[in-house]
Parts: C-alpha cells; sequence; structure tokens
C-alpha cells in the first residue's frame, strides 16, 4: 500500500509542475523595411483609412513618420476608401502612392515587371493642386484587398511626393520617394478573412468567404445558412 501511495505523490507532482511550468510561445516575426530618405520635408496632413483617421500638422521638419500603433482591419476581397490631404506649399502638385505588403515578405510593391503579386500591393491613388493642407482640398480613391493576401497584421506606407511635371510622376518605390520634396508615413493592417455574422438580425451565416466565379455557372455560397438568412 505504502509503494502505490508513494507512486501517485510522484505523479501528482509531475502533473503540477507541468501545469505551473511556463508555455512558450513562438516568437512574433520581425520585419525590417526600409527606410526612405526625404531631405525637403512637405507634410501629409490626414490620412483616413478604415479606423484610421490621422490629423498631422501642415508643417513638419521630419521626412519620415512611423504610426505604426496606429492600425484597421481590412478583409480580403473586401474594398476600402482611402482620403489623402496634403500642404504642397504653393502652386505645385502632389502626388500619393500607397503601399500595402499584402504578402507580408518586407518588400513593398513590385520587384520589377513580372512581380504580379508585389503589383498588387501599389496603388497610385491620385493628387491634388495648391493646397495648403486644412483647405478640404483631398484625393479619394478606393483599395481593394487582394485573395491572396497573407492574414495577419502587416504594414502599409502611405508617400506623398511633390510634381511638377504633367502626366503626374508618382513615388519611384516603396523605399525611394524620387524626389526631395514630401513626406512618408507608415500605418499597420490587420488582415482577416470575412465569415458570416450569427448576431446581425436575419444575416449571413457562412463559414467561409465566397467568391463566384465568371463562368457563367451557378455557384451555391453555402449550404449550411439558417432559415431566412441571406448574403
Amino acid at each position: 500500500m505504502k509503494k502505490y501511495y508513494i507512486l501517485f505523490l510522484v505523479i501528482l507532482s509531475a502533473v503540477m509542475y507541468a501545469e505551473k511550468s511556463p508555455t512558450k510561445t513562438k516568437p512574433t516575426k520581425v520585419i525590417d523595411y526600409c527606410t526612405p530618405q526625404v531631405s525637403d520635408p512637405e507634410a501629409l496632413t490626414l490620412v483616413s483609412f478604415g479606423a484610421i483617421n490621422n490629423r498631422t500638422s501642415s508643417t513638419t521638419n521630419v521626412g519620415y513618420e512611423d504610426f505604426t500603433s496606429k492600425s484597421t482591419n481590412v478583409g480580403i476581397f473586401r474594398t476600402y476608401e482611402i482620403k489623402l490631404q496634403a500642404n504642397t506649399e504653393g502652386k505645385y502638385y502632389a502626388s500619393f502612392t500607397v503601399f500595402i505588403d499584402f504578402n507580408q515578405d518586407g518588400l513593398l510593391g513590385p520587384i520589377n515587371s513580372l512581380d504580379e503579386e508585389g503589383a498588387k500591393e501599389r496603388f497610385d491613388v491620385g493628387y491634388i493642386y495648391d493646397s495648403n493642407g486644412n483647405d478640404g482640398k483631398e484625393i479619394t480613391a478606393t483599395i481593394t484587398v487582394p485573395g491572396t493576401a497573407v492574414l495577419g497584421t502587416t504594414r502599409m506606407r502611405v508617400m506623398k511626393r511633390q510634381t511638377t511635371l504633367v502626366p503626374i510622376v508618382y513615388a519611384t518605390s516603396g523605399c525611394d520617394l524620387g524626389n526631395s520634396y514630401g513626406q512618408v508615413e507608415d500605418y499597420s493592417i490587420n488582415v482577416f478573412a470575412p465569415q458570416g455574422c450569427d448576431t446581425a438580425p436575419n444575416g449571413a451565416n457562412i463559414t467561409s468567404y465566397f467568391l463566384p466565379k465568371n463562368d457563367n455557372q451557378y455557384h451555391v455560397a453555402t449550404s449550411a445558412a439558417k432559415t431566412g438568412a441571406y448574403t
């Protein structure tokens, strides 16, 4: 009887030790993004995208600003509106380019003409002319998240470049503004896979996103919806 009692204590001690031992967590991958050099800063004054609504000063002596503490959620296949304002410091044009690292490889935009995935990360969204950054002049555009985007947190970079040429010239790359006048700001984007909503009245109840194919055929969106549900 004593042997069994001793064996029981040994097993109990091992279980308690396992419960108290700290759980090992997988280290978070840290991506070292390039930092563009801007020698003559001209301010971005508004970046509005999803939950991000960052209004900043119309004057600045900083060419690059890290706002990655500000973030928003975006779903794959979904389209979002972005609004940008800036100070052109006179009768000049300012072009805007947005980069989002959807494949999370640490590179912003295409590395060559054959880089199709990288091309999905660059958006030349437009330009404004002769604005002090606070007069309401802004560019409004849309960004669609590709279905190939990797889920999780990634980087969005907004680049404002002064341009006096027609046609308008945009940033050279995600690492090079291509002009000494402008400003660059970084933000965080959290990519998720949209699903059905059980809490919405008569809402959808599907377990994964649905993308119809353009092949003139019927497709089943879901076979597990609630009675009366729609999407």
